[in-house]
Formats: C-alpha cells, structure tokens, sequence
C-alpha cells in the first residue's frame, strides 16, 4: 500500500470514529432530555401519598420500558401523568404527551393526565375520582 493510500484510510477511519463518537454523544443528549432527572414533583408526591392512604397499590416514578410515569397502578394497567402547565402551553410537549398515552394504550394501560392546579386545589376530590376510576379497572 502506498503511503498516501494509508494516509487516506487512517483520515477515513479517523473520521468514522469521530462521526460514531459524535452519534453516540447526540444519542445520549436525546435520552437525557427526554428522561426524568429532576425525580418526583411536589404535586406527585402530593397526590401518590393521598392514593396510598387509600390503599391503593400506586408506584411512584415507575418505568414502563418506554418513559417514566409520574404515578402507576400496573394491576390495575392505569397510569397517572401529574402536568404542570408546560404540557398544556407547549404545543411540541402536548403533542409528545398524546404519542406517550397511545403507547401505553397499545399496552392496555389507560393514561390520565392531572394538572398540578388540580392537585393543589382538590387533592382529596381528585383522589376520590381516581380511586373509583381504579375500582372500574379492577373489576373488568
């Protein structure tokens, strides 16, 4: 092999690397991004508390495979989304929030989204509606 030959795929393969590396690193911003950092908000926590001194079997921050959910009932296949008023003023965020409700439903789980202002305001009327929402689950 000529040295300018060698020379041409060291650069290539260099670049390769580079571009793989580059990938990789964009790969992992995405799934950051997308991912729950922060861990639960006062409101889930809020909400996940009153369920649980209702008996109900509710999973905080529980991971589906897919993306985290703020609150789950896996017996019962009921998810529970806390949103604050990002997923409801941002188009970008809602429209990702509808795709995350159809994968769940592909997987038999129903999907309910309650605002913050919900949680804050009606708590306990809040958590009532869900535990009936809970007992139509168990009993199909």
């Amino acid at each position: 092999m000529s040295q300018v030959f060698r020379l041409l795929l060291s650069f290539g393969l260099a670049l390769l690397i580079v571009t793989a590396f580059m990938l990789i690193k964009k790969s992992d911003k995405q799934i950051v991004s997308t991912s729950k950092l922060e861990g639960p908000t006062k409101q889930e926590k809020l909400l996940f508390n009153s369920l649980k001194a209702r008996g109900l079997p509710v999973e905080l921050q529980k991971f589906d495979g897919h993306k985290t959910i703020d609150i789950a009932i896996p017996i019962a296949k009921l998810n529970i989304e806390v949103d604050g008023i990002q997923h409801h003023k941002k188009y970008k965020q809602a429209l990702a929030d509808l795709e995350r409700t159809y994968y769940s439903l592909e997987k038999g789980f129903i999907t309910i989204r309650v605002p913050n202002s919900l949680v804050v305001n009606e708590l306990e009327t809040t958590a009532d509606i869900i535990e009936k929402i809970y007992d139509i689950q168990i009993n199909k």
